[in-house]
C-alpha cells in the first residue's frame, strides 16, 4: 500500500457498522417430553423506574444537529489531483456513509465509540471530546476499501466537520503512515488523499480528533 500524498488546510475541501448485539440461540427449554417451547430467563421481578442520566443532558444540550460541509467542486479536486500530476477523477467507486456504511466487496464505514450515530435529517456520527482519555484518541472513524486489483489509485474524499474550535487537527492513520489535517472551518471540510493498492485486498484506515467532530460521507473515486 502506497499513499501518494494527502491534502493539507489550503482551501476547504471535504459498515458504520451498525454494532447489533445479536444472541446465541438458546436451547429449547424442555418442560417435559415433547414441549419444545423456548427457554426464557427471568428477573426478580423487579419494574424499573428512573430517568435519563442528568450527566448527559450538557452534551445534549451542545450537541446541534449540523449539516454536512457543502460538496467539492469538480475545480477543487482537479488543482489537488494536479500537485501530483494525476489525471482526472473517472466513475465512483463507492459511496459510504451513516444511511449507507455497507456496500458488499467494496467498502465499510465503522465507528468505534461514537456517541451518536444520527439517521434522521442531518445524518452523522459524532464523537465528543470526553472521548479523548491521556491524549489519545479513543473513538475513530474505520474505512475499509477493497481494492479492484494490483496497481488501482482511488481518491478518498471524507466530509468532517468540526464540534466547536479549530485548535485541534484530524488524523488519517493507516499501516505505516500517518496524516494530520488542519481543522480549517466550523462548517465542515473535506480530507482528501489517495490510495495505490498493491494487490486485491482491504485497505484500512482511521480518521479521529482529539477535539469533538463529526463525519458524513466518505466517497471513493477511481483515478
Amino acid at each position: 500500500m502506497r499513499i501518494l500524498k494527502t491534502l493539507g488546510g489550503a482551501a476547504p475541501l471535504m459498515p458504520l457498522l451498525l454494532a447489533l448485539a445479536v444472541l446465541d440461540a438458546c436451547p429449547a427449554a424442555m418442560s417435559q417430553k415433547g414441549d419444545a417451547r423456548p427457554a426464557v430467563a427471568r428477573g426478580q421481578g423487579q419494574i424499573f423506574k428512573g430517568r435519563r442520566d442528568n450527566r448527559r443532558r450538557g452534551l445534549e444540550n451542545v450537541m446541534p444537529a449540523p449539516p454536512p460541509p457543502p460538496r467539492i467542486t469538480a475545480a477543487q479536486i482537479g488543482d489537488f489531483l494536479q500537485g501530483f500530476k494525476l489525471p482526472p477523477p473517472g466513475g465512483t467507486y463507492v459511496t459510504l456513509s451513516i444511511t449507507a456504511p455497507f456496500v458488499a466487496n467494496k467498502g465499510h464505514l465503522g465507528f468505534q465509540e461514537a456517541h451518536a450515530i444520527v439517521t434522521g435529517g442531518n445524518f452523522f456520527g459524532f464523537w465528543p471530546p470526553k472521548q479523548q482519555v491521556a491524549g489519545a484518541e479513543t473513538g475513530h472513524m474505520s474505512i475499509a476499501l477493497k481494492s479492484e486489483a494490483a496497481g488501482r489509485r482511488y481518491l478518498f474524499d471524507c466530509a468532517v466537520r468540526p464540534m466547536n474550535n479549530l485548535y485541534e487537527p484530524y488524523k488519517v492513520t493507516g499501516t505505516g503512515f500517518e496524516q494530520t489535517f488542519a481543522a480549517i472551518s466550523l462548517q465542515g471540510q473535506h480530507l482528501l488523499f489517495v490510495l495505490e493498492t498493491d494487490d486485491s485486498e482491504w485497505y484500512r484506515f482511521n480518521i479521529s480528533r482529539k477535539g469533538g467532530w463529526y463525519a458524513y460521507t466518505c466517497e471513493v473515486t477511481n483515478l
